[in-house]
């Protein structure tokens, strides 16, 4: 609309400057001026009509449309003002939002740093609860074929159970394993996970106390335990002498003899006791702040590039791994993936429409994730699409 309404008004002031050379041109091969003789103002008031009325409504016309523009400009200028200054609210938010995470001793930043370990060391402790196991041992049997759906739709190369073993993990250290976390962890897998496979994770890992406890030894002592299998089974066994101090196994006499050694009550702090508070607010802030950028009608797509980039900047290496983290949990796949499944597959622009969803990819919001892959977590498998940082060094 602004190249054509340039173009217009280009075209009215040279048709109207086109005309008045036509007409002065025939004008002056009918009559001729001398000085010596009166003017015939009869006459010549007629040239003045013909100017005023036909030329005249060249350049008016003309006058309009770059009033139209002026406008326009002007009513794009002061949206882009307001926009920029929710923008930088928005900005200011996500940093005061950080600084709230602080603590005495750490920054928040660093906060989110140690998040994002806890998260590393919840995975590799549960990871022996994987194996040997397909899909069906893992996932109700509905919600797979919804969950595929949604991978095949995005190009993801990823396979279910790898999923799985990113998805569990996160939600534990999200929610926690304390008796209300557990809760809150068991309806969010109701309908997705088999009862039978992730309950026996959600006990054994809440066995965990944290480091400033003084069962924390004990703990240990137990996790030490070479054989995964019995490793499993001899935290069940603490949990039974908890109820049962006389409790026995003549399939597991050894394992027996060591929980009855290392076993201590369940007055402990949790290990894995949740961050619910600081990283729900956290992603629901980072979510509207990208959200409003993406659905803003009046910016052009590298516009928009512009201001994401500008707040990508503000996230550092943890932020951005708690983000991918995040995102491919079933928490957060409104950041790239399912939700936008269900809502749009009935659109005949579906492929478009998905594509516009998806900030993490148009946005390249995981760019600067400093190599391929992090305890054999590759990011690429994941998303494809972004240009990774690393592609260009």
């Amino acid at each position: 609309m602004k190249l054509l309404l340039k173009i217009l008004s280009i075209a009215c002031i040279l048709g109207g400057i086109y005309v008045s050379w036509y007409f002065f041109h025939k004008l002056s091969l009918e009559y001729t001026y001398e000085l010596n003789k009166p003017t015939l103002m009869a006459e010549t008031g007629q040239v003045g009509d013909f100017i005023g009325g036909v030329v005249g409504t060249f350049f008016s016309l003309a006058g309009f449309l770059i009033l139209i523009l002026t406008l326009n400009e002007q009513t794009k200028f002061a949206t882009k003002e307001r926009f920029e200054s929710k923008f930088f609210d928005l900005l200011k938010l996500h940093r005061e939002n950080i600084k709230e995470m602080e603590t005495d001793s750490r920054s928040g930043r660093k906060e989110l740093h140690d998040i994002f370990s806890q998260f590393l060391k919840c995975r590799q402790e549960m990871i022996l609860f994987f194996k040997k196991k397909k899909e069906s041992h893992i996932y109700q049997d509905e919600y797979l074929i919804k969950l595929k759906e949604s991978l095949i739709a995005t190009n993801s190369t990823i396979d279910a159970v790898a999923l799985a073993k990113l998805n569990i993990p996160y939600l534990i250290i999200f929610y926690g394993v304390g008796a209300e976390g557990k809760e809150t962890i068991k309806d969010q897998f109701a309908n997705k996970y088999k009862p039978e496979f992730y309950e026996p994770i959600l006990e054994f890992l809440s066995m965990k106390p944290i480091k400033q406890s003084k069962y924390y030894k004990n703990w240990k002592s137990l996790h030490k335990i070479a054989n995964k299998k019995n490793r499993i089974k001899a935290f069940e066994i603490v949990r039974e002498l908890r109820n049962n101090p006389n409790f026995q196994s003549e399939e597991y006499p050894n394992v027996v003899e060591k929980a009855i050694k290392s076993k201590y009550p369940n007055n402990y702090i949790k290990y894995y006791g949740g961050h619910q508070y600081k990283l729900g607010h956290y992603f629901r802030h980072l979510f509207q702040t990208y959200t409003f950028i993406n659905e803003h009608k009046k910016l052009n797509k590298e516009e928009k590039y512009f201001y994401a980039k500008t707040l990508r900047a503000q996230l550092s290496t943890a932020e951005q791994s708690l983000l991918f983290i995040n995102s491919i949990s079933h928490l957060g796949l409104v950041w790239d993936l399912s939700p936008q499944i269900k809502k749009y597959k009935i659109d005949p622009f579906f492929d478009k429409r998905l594509k516009s969803k998806r900030l993490i990819t148009n946005y390249n919001l995981i760019t600067n994730l400093p190599s391929q892959s992090i305890f054999g977590i590759k990011y690429r498998d994941y998303y494809p699409e972004v240009n990774y940082e690393i592609d260009y060094n």
